[in-house]
């Protein structure tokens, strides 16, 4: 049994993962986790949950509003329709990225605080391991998401909300003269 060395709590080593050469572990149980990364976790979880960060949220909603001012309706109903679908039908596999990386450290890692830097890092190594091997199996079923889906529908479901990203960011170009969504849109649209 290892402990973290600032919490002395238990932790798992994550099994074929490394940062930088460093290993990557988990803590046992999830409530172990330190404050400050689960109030990020539940912004996280929310954008995974909506599909849209709140800046893309709010790029849609103010071409709704434009488009209303011209009185673009045919435009208005486009938008409105690709948030409803994004918020109900799409997962961002960003925002699983970025939940990954507040679950999952190195020991060396201050993890009383969440770094952006250290984050990008690891998510960079996440990247690079095949999602089956890993990113799937490990991070949904420790977060208790999907426990009733098999992997493959899992992963059919994450490819459908990609794809599903990759046209709603084309269409949303096009309607908006090229203006971005969002940061979080544009990431998860270039895998």
């Amino acid at each position: 049994m290892k402990l973290h060395p600032q919490t002395r709590k238990k932790v798992l080593l994550v099994e074929g993962v490394t940062v930088e050469g460093q290993e990557v572990y988990r803590f046992a149980d999830a409530a172990d986790l330190p404050e400050t990364r689960r109030m990020f976790f539940s912004d996280f979880y929310r954008d995974m949950q909506n599909g849209l960060n709140p800046e893309e949220l709010s790029n849609y909603m103010d071409a709704i509003v434009q488009a209303a001012s011209v009185h673009d309706f045919g435009k208005v109903v486009q938008l409105s329709q690709m948030v409803k679908d994004i918020s109900l039908n799409c997962r961002s596999t960003d925002s699983l990225y970025r939940m990954a990386s507040l679950f999952y450290f190195t020991l060396e890692e201050d993890i009383s605080d969440y770094d952006f830097t250290i984050a990008e890092e690891k998510i960079k190594a996440f990247k690079q391991v095949p999602a089956s091997d890993f990113f799937l199996p490990h991070l949904l079923k420790h977060l208790d998401m999907y426990q009733s889906s098999s992997l493959e529908v899992i992963q059919r479901s994450l490819k459908v909300s990609e794809a599903k990203a990759i046209t709603y960011r084309e269409l949303y170009l096009r309607l908006t003269g090229g203006r971005e969504p969002g940061t979080a849109m544009r990431k998860n649209s270039s895998g």
